[in-house]
Parts: C-alpha cells; sequence; structure tokens
C-alpha cells in the first residue's frame, strides 16, 4: 500500500495536468480566432468576461462564450482536483492537486498563466 499510494497521487497529478493543457489550448486558440475576426471586422477586440458564471460558485459552466464544451467550476471551499475556479470575469485558477492552484488571467487578449514561474512552467 505504501508503494501504490505515491504511484496513484502521481498517475491523478498527470491526468489533471493533461486536462488543464487541453483545455487552456482549447480556450486560448478560441480566443485568437475570436481576435483574428475582431481585427478583419475591424471591430474593437476587447473581451470583458469568457463566460456569464458566478464568482467561486461550484457547478457553473465556464467559458462558454468561447468554448462548446462543459467545464464545470468548482469553488476556493471545495477545491476539486482537475477542476477551475472562476475568481473574477477575467482571472481563473485551476486547482492540479491539494498543495498547487495555477493562476490565469485573460491580459490584452491573451488568456495566460500568471502564478509563479515554476508553475506555469508545467502548462507550457
Amino acid at each position: 500500500m505504501s508503494f501504490a499510494l505515491p504511484k496513484f497521487v502521481n498517475i491523478n497529478t498527470k491526468s489533471n495536468l493533461t486536462t488543464l493543457k487541453s483545455q487552456y489550448t482549447l480556450l486560448q486558440n478560441s480566443i485568437n480566432e475570436f481576435n483574428t475576426k475582431q481585427i478583419l471586422l475591424a471591430n474593437s477586440t476587447e473581451i470583458n468576461s469568457l463566460d456569464d458564471a458566478m464568482i467561486n460558485k461550484a457547478g457553473e459552466k465556464l467559458f462558454t462564450k468561447f468554448l462548446d464544451i462543459n467545464i464545470l467550476a468548482t469553488s476556493k471551499e471545495v477545491s476539486k482536483k482537475g477542476s477551475w475556479i472562476k475568481l473574477s470575469d477575467l482571472s481563473y485558477s485551476f486547482v492540479l492537486s491539494t498543495n498547487e492552484i495555477i493562476d490565469f488571467a485573460l491580459e490584452n487578449g491573451i488568456f495566460k498563466c500568471v502564478s509563479d514561474e515554476t508553475l506555469c512552467e508545467k502548462v507550457y
């Protein structure tokens, strides 16, 4: 048991990281596509929110203005591993593991990691 538990935790963390990377890539590509369309149409590219979800509320659908898939939020209190927490209209956190939460924000039309460099390196 003492041998298997660390392996299971490591596999679970890798799975959550894979989920994060795929969802992050989908969202970033969708935002880039939106920005390109707005530039071609000579419209403003300012994005005021990524969804209409409530802040820090579990079960809310996130990124609905840009993604067609359902990504459900967790809250700071619940902090479900492998899930996003909405912090504001333009900032989110991803719960990678119990002691690793990676912060993201939409800045100048780019959804990017704003945590310390060692955490952000895991995403890119």
